[in-house]
């Protein structure tokens, strides 16, 4: 049987249940924080893989990928700061240089170094007359390689972990036209309404994604999950225009 409406934490193959969880996700960040709090005693050490899922109406589903970054043990609770991506991801030094060379060859060669294999690259590919990392962190050669592809070709890259770990290296605008809109309505699914924000009822809702306010377009810019004693997130948008 499924326990109902709960948050848990799985770690080595075993599910604890989570008093407390809360991550923001914005645009343009590439990687997620994110804060655990559990009554439960879970064996765990520094770098361990875990996940966090959402258990609603006998319905799991994943809601944040990644590792323990901190931990301490305060008054009966385990307290924990998870990173998504993987401990490479934050530790590795890169150092190459590449003369003439395509861009999808230079980002494999980087998600190889920090063994990411589950990803999901989609941009158009160029030749580039240079680029070099000197003992760069991974997350900062992905910037770097972003910047550099925008100056060759003024494209927009996203790059970002989705709940389930998977690392995009995505155009924008692709990644923005493959997301299914998702409607919020006053007195139905938004709980409270802001100038720049709602407040509503937890979902798998990402940053770029189209959503609809009251019939109004506009781009999910950031998200705020909280999930305590009431379980809800804030979504942060800005009009379509803007990208």
């Amino acid at each position: 049987m499924v326990e109902s409406n709960c948050i848990k934490i799985t770690h080595k193959e075993k599910d604890y249940i989570l008093s407390y969880f809360s991550f923001s996700s914005f645009k343009g960040a590439f990687y997620s924080l994110a804060y655990a709090k559990s009554f439960e005693e879970i064996d765990c050490s520094l770098g361990d893989e875990v996940t966090i899922n959402l258990v609603k109406d006998d319905e799991i589903n994943p809601v944040f990928t990644g590792f323990i970054d901190n931990l301490i043990l305060f008054n009966g609770e385990l307290n924990l700061v998870l990173k998504e991506g993987n401990t490479k991801y934050f530790s590795k030094k890169i150092l190459t240089n590449y003369r003439k060379e395509k861009a999808k060859n230079i980002l494999d060669e980087i998600l190889s170094e920090i063994e990411i294999s589950e990803k999901k690259i989609d941009f158009e590919d160029i030749e580039l007359e240079r680029f070099n990392l000197n003992l760069t962190l991974p997350q900062l050669a992905l910037t770097y390689l972003i910047d550099t592809i925008y100056h060759y070709t003024a494209k927009k890259i996203i790059s970002f972990f989705d709940q389930k770990g998977k690392l995009y290296f995505i155009d924008e605008k692709k990644y923005i036209d493959s997301t299914k809109e998702i409607e919020f309505e006053s007195g139905k699914n938004i709980i409270r309404g802001y100038p720049n924000h709602i407040e509503t009822f937890v979902s798998d809702l990402r940053p770029l994604n189209k959503i609809k306010i009251d019939d109004k377009p506009f781009i999910v810019s950031g998200i705020n999950f909280n999930f305590g004693s009431k379980q809800k997130m804030e979504v942060f948008f800005e009009p379509t225009g803007n990208n």
